[in-house]
């Protein structure tokens, strides 16, 4: 017994352009099934077709398509089966009868056209199966925008520079040179002053900014003092110097010979020697800078020097 699944894959292989023989071949050596089913196939599948018998083989079991495990074998029925001739005789009074023999004359001629044409008629079918498969509606022009693909770099994180840890150290004394020739922290700050590194050490001081850093911004490079933010020092008005700092370039640092309290010299500073150099950059800044431009703030300011501190020094000497 036949199945719609069968009638639906002999038209969709049909429309594909494959031929009647190809899929009977293929139907009973695959797909187990029987003449008599493949010729009512036939029928249904395309009415305008007769069968074609083909010598009945053994079926054999197919690995898609298997027959209902109910089939009932039933013996192959003709396309269009033929009218049984009739001794009933129409007479020329009866018009309609007339009319209705003409109208199953012309319909058994149709058929038997059919039959005789058709392999034309099958061809025609699947040359336009075809060409409506590949027909396509023609496309119009569009305007394409193309969006440019920006190539991607890696993203290159600059790390912070380090700074130089030169540790804790105590502060130098004026006119006393062992208070300098062998302290580390100094000679540490001393050296990255000389090399233009950022540095910082701690010079521990009861009066003056004890945290002394080396700077390098670019190609310039500037000490800054500071009090710690801790510090519980206070200035005479009972102001808290807490985070009071000095910041000056390192090019305009100077040594100090205060062999003479009342005229003191200022000299190029000797960057070979990283210890004393370290010990004439803090003098400078906590003393030298304000003597040496005798306490005018304009000039201080002009040579790029900055900080509460500077201020905090002049007023305490003017008092």
């Amino acid at each position: 017994m036949i199945t719609p699944e069968l009638l639906n894959y002999i038209k969709v292989e049909l429309a594909k352009g494959r031929t009647r023989d190809e899929l009977h071949k293929e139907l009973m050596a695959d797909g187990g099934w029987t003449e008599g089913d493949l010729n009512e196939a036939w029928r249904i599948a395309i009415p305008m077709q007769a069968p074609i018998i083909y010598p009945i083989t053994a079926p054999i079991q197919n690995k898609f398509i298997t027959p209902s495990p109910s089939v009932v074998i039933e013996p192959p029925l003709r396309s269009f089966p033929r009218e049984k001739s009739s001794s009933r005789v129409v007479t020329a009074p009866h018009k309609s009868h007339s009319k209705v023999v003409l109208i199953i004359l012309a319909l058994i001629l149709l058929a038997l056209s059919g039959w005789f044409f058709r392999a034309p008629i099958l061809n025609l079918w699947n040359q336009t199966v075809a060409k409506f498969e590949n027909f396509s509606l023609p496309t119009t022009n569009k305007t394409v925008i193309e969006i440019p693909v920006i190539p991607s770099h890696p993203v290159v994180v600059t790390p912070p520079p380090s700074i130089l840890d030169c540790g804790v150290g105590t502060s130098p004394k004026m006119g006393v040179p062992n208070s300098y020739l062998y302290n580390s922290t100094l000679s540490c700050l001393g050296q990255a002053a000389a090399n233009c590194e950022s540095a910082r050490g701690v010079l521990t001081d009861e009066i003056f900014p004890s945290i002394f850093e080396v700077i390098k911004s670019g190609d310039s490079c500037n000490f800054k003092l500071s009090y710690p933010l801790n510090s519980s020092l206070l200035d005479d008005s009972g102001k808290r110097l807490a985070g009071q700092s000095i910041s000056c370039p390192l090019s305009i640092v100077k040594a100090m010979d205060v062999s003479n309290p009342k005229s003191p010299k200022f000299t190029k500073p000797n960057i070979a020697n990283v210890s004393k150099y370290g010990s004439d950059i803090f003098l400078y800044g906590i003393i030298g800078v304000f003597t040496e431009n005798n306490l005018d703030l304009n000039k201080i300011q002009s040579l790029s020097c900055s900080g509460e501190y500077i201020n905090e020094v002049i007023s305490s000497f003017q008092k």
